[in-house]
């Protein structure tokens, strides 16, 4: 049913003035078996390394709640 679409992702990031390190993360896997595709966007709170490393703790927790079909308040 759904052959003719298909989702293109795309992300372009821009660190905070004099930081190496973005304090943003984008994420996105295609679930082929499954027919899906999951993104994830995370706003880490600040700029540079710590809010990028809380961005992709929380991150990478939201993506595998959502790949496990499991409720987030569980």
């Amino acid at each position: 049913m759904f052959q003719n679409f298909f989702i293109e992702v795309n992300c372009q990031q821009k660190n905070y003035d004099g930081e190496r390190i973005c304090g943003d993360v984008f994420y996105s896997k295609r679930i082929q078996d499954e027919e899906r595709t999951i993104v994830v966007l995370s706003d880490g709170m600040g700029h540079g390394v710590k809010a990028n490393v809380l961005a992709t703790l929380t991150s990478t927790m939201a993506f595998n709640f959502t790949k496990e079909h499991k409720d987030i308040n569980t």
